[in-house]
């Protein structure tokens, strides 16, 4: 029998199945990364986005499908993870926006809901790259919307949509030359199509039985609330690496970073230790940056200044030269921003999988040079990865200072041999040793 309406009760079973057709195959969205990096996280990350809007919706009855994507969207905002995550919590919030004052929704409302979606979700991607997740919301609404006449019900709209947005999934490498090299379609692509046919699939009377995600939240501790006019939060990867921000006059630690980003809620929490004018957001992570913007435009008791890290080094470095005494926002933003600039980032991992990448063939297990997020070279060793950072320099003898923040699997003997090759290739720079203890990268390099 055709779904003719929905509201706020009859969508909620869809959605409930669309999470877990999406958790389902969580693995294999996460396999999907364009670098064989062991860090896919883009399911997990939009697996605990929209859990935590189900937590919001499921423990209430409401029929106004209006009210019921309204808290549906909060809930979601705070809970997104990652930008796969942030850019799902603002498509539904989209959605939100279009139904808010309905009590339920036609097959017309419901095709409008998402092309706000769509609108909603390109407006808070700073520089949107086609190829991506977003290309699949807007062709596949787009679609629906052009055969809009030629439908009858909820269940027209939705098997066509799965079908546009599954034909351009498989599009994205055609859009996006890194996916056809890597040989992957877009990952965020990939999951939200199982988010809308997992909602197909109920709305044929298939459910799917519901496991909730969870992740192991640490229990807050009582802290006291520091005051002053500057404060600055970072997020850490490791109790190492939160121990030498921390001593670089860090106020507050946000735990996460590779395969574990931080939520909008919490950099929220974070704030919230704080009595500052202004907070000084370090993400260290260009996954962590949108939910840490989210973050910083929902906090309305600071000003709350992203400065956009891409990793601990160039936090590290911006750190190291901290100086509030113009005591002028914007000069220490500025500020901030130009010694992350003016810092090389190297790090040293493993590939999960066989792959050829920029004319770079890496085998499974090989260790990978990355510099300013680009792989360089791929070796068989971590010894000689770490070497590669330092070999792959161009104008290294024109630098002063290096700091190796060494992870938890490198050895004695490999640091020792590192520390021999960098005094034999470049005397005269500095070398600085942090025992950081990350996970994931054997090391974290910061050229200056």
């Amino acid at each position: 029998m055709a779904t003719i309406k929905l509201n706020g009760e009859t969508f909620k079973p869809l959605l409930v199945n669309g999470a877990q057709f999406l958790l389902n195959d969580i693995d294999r969205i996460n396999a999907l990364n364009v670098f064989p990096v062991p860090d896919g996280d883009t399911g997990t990350n939009m697996c605990l986005t929209i859990e935590g809007g189900l937590k919001e919706i499921t423990s209430f009855s409401e029929i106004n499908i209006g009210k019921m994507f309204k808290r549906l969207a909060r809930s979601m905002t705070m809970s997104a993870r990652g930008n796969s995550g942030v850019i799902l919590s603002q498509f539904f919030k989209g959605m939100s926006n279009y139904l808010v004052d309905k009590e339920e929704a036609d097959y017309h409302d419901f095709i409008e809901a998402l092309l706000s979606g769509v609108a909603r979700s390109y407006k808070v991607v700073q520089t949107p790259t086609e190829g991506t997740m977003l290309t699949v919301m807007r062709e596949a609404a787009e679609y629906v919307k052009e055969h809009e006449n030629e439908y009858s019900s909820i269940d027209d709209v939705l098997v066509n949509y799965v079908k546009a947005a599954q034909i351009s999934l498989d599009n994205t490498p055609n859009l996006l030359p890194v996916l056809k090299e890597a040989g992957v379609v877009d990952s965020g692509g990939a999951g939200f199509v199982l988010i809308f046919e997992g909602m197909l699939l109920a709305l044929n009377g298939t459910i799917l039985k519901h496991e909730e995600v969870s992740i192991e939240v640490e229990e807050e501790e009582e802290f006291e609330i520091i005051e002053k006019k500057y404060a600055i939060v970072a997020v850490s990867p490791s109790e190492g690496i939160s121990e030498l921000l921390t001593s670089l006059e860090c106020d507050v630690i946000v735990s996460g970073g590779q395969t574990m980003n931080p939520s909008s809620d919490d950099f929220i929490h974070a704030f919230k230790k704080l009595k500052a004018e202004y907070i000084f957001v370090f993400p260290n992570n260009k996954n962590i940056y949108m939910a840490a913007a989210q973050a910083g435009k929902a906090y309305k008791d600071a000003i709350v200044i992203i400065i956009p890290t891409k990793s601990v080094a160039q936090c590290y470095s911006a750190l190291t030269l901290l100086d509030y005494s113009s005591d002028d926002y914007k000069e220490i933003e500025n500020s901030f921003i130009e010694a992350t600039q003016n810092v090389i980032t190297g790090s040293v991992t493993y590939a999960v999988r066989d792959t050829n990448l920029h004319g770079i063939e890496i085998h499974k297990n090989d260790y990978m040079t990355i510099i300013d997020g680009e792989i360089v070279a791929s070796a068989a060793s971590k010894v000689e990865a770490i070497d590669n950072i330092i070999s792959s320099i161009k104008d290294i003898e024109d630098k002063s200072v290096i700091t190796l923040i060494y992870g938890v699997d490198m050895t004695k003997s490999e640091i020792n041999e590192v520390t021999l090759f960098i005094k034999t290739k470049t005397p005269n720079l500095e070398i600085i040793e942090i025992n950081g203890g990350q996970e994931v990268y054997s090391v974290i390099v910061a050229i200056e």
